[in-house]
This record gives structure tokens, C-alpha cells and sequence, in this order.
């Protein structure tokens, strides 16, 4: 173990990269078209005097952080700016300290400011975690080592027992494989809107712009295995989507492919849920398909997930598949709260928080060591993470944690790295040449091959991005306006 950095953040910048997409993103009951990427690039400084910037960014998305009736976009992007303002204050009023200190200190106090003016659990989060990564980037920078070297060294001074008592004594080296997965299998999102085989895709809606549109186009080009497919909480729709679904899997696929099912909050009771699976089930065209369901992820509304009261047949459930909690993982307990009451998972993504997911990963092994069968376990999620910070940053978290396949949505809503400066796409094919491929003439896309992203390139002094974000071409958030998205709203 590596002695831990004492830090003190000097300035937290924040600037907004505006990104349209290519096809509407429909999940749940919202459908994003057009979302602000806030990016933030914060100056820390360390016991020595030595100064770095590290960069994070995440998007702002509608409907999904607050989900309560009456809430519009401009409602949702205000909150979670408001959050991030709250964080960064705290950050740059604490005295020097490990990064964990800092992190936890604004977790704390951005949590107990945004519930008292009536933010949920899950919004209050959002800000703490995004400085945190950007401190954790410039933290690597200092210490001349990549995220997965950082943490697992105790450069930041992660002190799990802080935040579970199951975990009193232990390290991360105790938890993280000593190297990082070096590729992951890409999961590909399956929307609410979108186009499976041409004949869904309406006359018209063809969008020609190179890149594959339908669910079939991917199999055939792109070499999954792995898909998420999220539902409606409509039998009859759903059962319709889902032979649709299998039949090209069935077509496409040679041997395993893995499905996830993404219940969006969506479904009132487990008994709701049940009836899904068994009609999938008790039809012979859907074996290979049924077999192929890894877990359903977050199927209940968040105020009834975590509820006894309200989750009699959950174990029904969870014999017939695992249960994860995504939405609902608003709090440093969450996770062990969810398996109390019979989850197997929970989610990872970056929005959430770096140091949760860590510990989180450490409870997954603890609560295993106690039983034969380990059947608890993290997942990737995405958040419509798009090239190319996002996207690099929550690869890095997955590859450090070790989960062998990741949601991704942003190469398929989002067209390559059009939304990047035409330096950021020069830079980016040359120092992440693993991860990127040229596109389009004078643009690129994620490469994807054989259904897998190689994740060499990530493995940079910092947090997995070698490439400085192009701030002329970003907004700063000083004359960022809502009204830029160009939304009717």
C-alpha cells in the first residue's frame, strides 16, 4: 500500500457540450432527443505543491435521476446543476485531504442540502460524483499511475469501513484484481422506439448516415452477444418484442448470447414481473432466449423497491431470475438494504459514484464468502455515455471492477464522434487507437469487435483519458442556456 495523497482543489470549471442524437432514445417515459454534457475540469493541488487538472463530464438526462409527475427537462437539468454546485463548493472550502475525505465530506453535506430542498437521494449523489472523478483524475496525473493503480494502491485513501462495517480491516488490493480486464464484452441497448429489422424502420426513416439502425444490423455487422432489452410493462407488447428479439438472436448468433431485462420502474408488483418470465417460459420458440436472461434490472418504481411491505413475491422472483436495483441505489447502504430483502445486484455506473461502486464491489465479495452458491454480483449500466469522457471514464470503472460486459448506447443513439471538435477526433483515433476506429472521413465511432471494446488504451496516468477536452469548443456554463438544446419545451 502506497501512502495516500493529501490534495486541496483550487478551482472546479465546468463547461457544457451540447449533443443531438441520431435516434430518439425512448426509456421508461422519457425519450431523450437532445441532452448538455457538463464537463468539468478541476485544478488539485498536492502536499508538495504540485499542481494537475483532472477532467470528468457526464450527461444531464431528462426522467431519470427524478422521475415524479410534473417535472420537466429544465426542471431536471437545474437540480442536478444545483448538486454539482453544492459539491464543488464543498470541495474547494475543505482543507487538504485524501481524496476519499474530500469526497466523503461532499457527499455528506450535498446530500443533506439538496434533501432539505426537496432533492431525491439519487440527484444528491450526482455532484459528488462527479468532482469526485475529476479529482481522482488529476490525482492519477500527480501520482503518475492509471484509476485501477490509483485506487487499488490507496492513493486515495479509501477507508471502507467508513462507509460499512462488513468491511472493517479491508483494502481495496483486498477486492480488485491486480490488473484490470483488458476488453469487455458491449451490451447493446434495445429502446422502447427502436427499430429491430428494417421493415420497423418507417418510410422515410432511414437515416443513411453509415452507421447500422436496426437490432439486426448490429448482430450482423458488429458481432454481439450480449443485449439489454428494456420493457414497457405491456404483456402483450412486450411478448411481441421479445419473440422478435430472440428470433434474431436465434438467427445471428452463434452459440451464448446474454440478455438483460430492463423494467424502467415500470412494473407494480413482482407477481407483475413473474408473469412475464413464465410466459416467456412456457413457449418453445423462446428456450434459448429464456435461458439467455442473465438478470431484470430495476423492474419496481424506486419508493416500493426497497419496501417490504410492498415486495411480497420478490423471493418467487428471484428463483427464476436475479433481481438488480439500479434507479434505487440512492444511498451508501442501498446495496446491502437490496439484499436483505432478496436482490442479487446492483448496478455500477459513474453517475452513482466511484467510491460506492468500489465498496460496493468489496460488500458483493464479503456477502459471497458466506455462502456456496455466490450469487451476488455488480452490473454495468449505461447512462447514454457518449465519446468521449463519459465513455472512457465508466469503461475504466468497469474494467477495474472486473465485470465482463457493459451496457452501451451512446455509439448507437449518438452518430461516432461527431459531437467532438475536429482536434478532439484527430487525438483521439491517434491516443485511443484501441478504442476508436476512423468514420465517416473526418470522424470516427467506437470500434467494436466481435461484440467486444479493447480497453488498452485507458490505461493512461489519471482517469482513462488521454485526450484534453477541447474547451473552445465547449460552452462555459456561465452562457450555457437551456433554450441552446433547440427543444420545444
Amino acid at each position: 500500500m502506497s501512502t495516500p495523497l493529501t490534495l486541496r482543489v483550487h478551482e472546479v470549471g465546468q463547461s457544457v457540450r451540447n449533443v443531438r442524437t441520431r435516434l430518439p432514445f425512448r426509456y421508461g417515459k422519457a425519450t431523450l432527443t437532445r441532452v448538455p454534457v457538463l464537463h468539468l475540469r478541476t485544478i488539485v493541488e498536492d502536499s508538495t505543491g504540485r499542481r494537475a487538472e483532472g477532467w470528468s463530464a457526464d450527461c444531464l438526462p431528462p426522467g431519470w435521476f427524478d422521475k415524479r409527475p410534473g417535472r420537466t427537462f429544465r426542471d431536471d437539468i437545474t437540480s442536478l446543476r444545483g448538486v454539482v454546485d453544492d459539491a464543488a463548493e464543498v470541495y474547494l472550502q475543505h482543507t487538504p485531504d485524501t481524496a476519499f475525505a474530500l469526497w466523503y465530506a461532499a457527499y455528506l453535506e450535498t446530500r443533506q442540502r439538496g434533501l432539505t430542498r426537496g432533492e431525491n437521494g439519487l440527484t444528491c449523489g450526482f455532484g459528488p460524483a462527479l468532482v469526485e472523478r475529476s479529482v481522482m483524475d488529476a490525482a492519477g496525473k500527480l501520482a503518475g499511475t492509471p484509476v485501477y493503480r490509483t485506487v487499488r494502491d490507496g492513493l486515495l485513501g479509501l477507508d471502507l469501513s467508513a462507509l460499512h462495517p462488513e468491511l472493517r480491516g479491508s483494502q481495496p488490493s483486498d477486492f480488485l484484481s491486480p490488473e484490470p480486464l483488458e476488453t469487455v464484452g458491449l451490451r447493446q441497448t434495445i429502446g422502447l422506439l427502436d427499430p429491430l429489422t428494417a421493415a420497423d424502420i418507417p418510410a422515410g426513416g432511414d437515416l443513411g448516415d453509415g452507421l447500422p439502425q436496426t437490432l439486426e444490423d448490429y448482430l450482423l455487422t458488429r458481432g454481439l452477444r450480449y443485449v439489454k432489452l428494456k420493457l414497457g410493462a405491456n404483456l402483450a407488447a412486450d411478448m411481441a418484442r421479445v419473440r422478435t428479439v430472440a428470433a434474431l438472436l436465434d438467427r445471428h448468433v452463434a452459440g451464448r448470447y446474454v440478455v438483460s431485462l430492463d423494467g424502467n420502474e415500470l412494473y407494480p408488483s413482482p407477481a407483475a414481473v413473474l408473469g412475464l418470465l413464465d410466459r416467456i417460459a412456457s413457449e418453445p420458440t423462446l428456450t434459448r432466449f429464456f435461458h439467455a436472461v442473465e438478470y431484470v434490472e430495476q423492474p419496481f418504481p424506486r419508493d416500493l423497491s426497497l419496501d417490504p411491505a410492498a415486495l411480497a413475491g420478490l423471493g418467487e422472483l428471484t428463483e427464476v431470475k436475479p433481481v438488480v436495483i439500479d434507479e434505487s441505489d440512492d444511498s451508501i447502504d442501498a446495496f446491502r438494504r437490496a439484499v436483505e430483502l432478496g436482490y442479487q445486484g446492483i448496478s455500477i455506473k459513474n453517475c452513482k459514484g466511484v467510491t460506492k461502486a468500489v465498496a460496493n464491489r468489496a460488500l458483493a465479495a464479503v456477502f459471497n464468502a458466506a455462502r456456496s452458491d455466490a450469487p451476488y454480483f455488480l452490473t454495468c449500466e449505461d447512462l447514454m455515455n457518449t465519446a468521449f469522457v463519459p465513455v472512457q471514464q465508466d469503461l475504466a470503472t468497469a474494467a477495474m471492477l472486473g465485470v465482463p460486459h457493459v451496457e452501451r448506447n451512446g455509439h448507437h443513439y449518438v452518430r461516432g464522434l461527431d459531437h467532438c471538435s475536429s482536434l478532439e477526433i484527430a487525438e483521439l483515433l491517434e491516443r485511443h487507437a484501441t478504442l476508436y476506429e476512423p468514420f465517416g472521413g473526418s470522424s470516427g465511432q467506437l470500434r467494436i469487435c466481435e461484440g467486444l471494446l479493447d480497453l488498452r488504451s485507458l490505461a493512461v496516468p489519471g482517469y482513462a483519458v488521454a485526450v484534453e477536452p477541447d474547451w473552445s469548443f465547449l460552452t462555459p456554463i456561465a452562457d450555457w442556456r437551456y433554450e441552446d438544446l433547440g427543444l420545444d419545451d
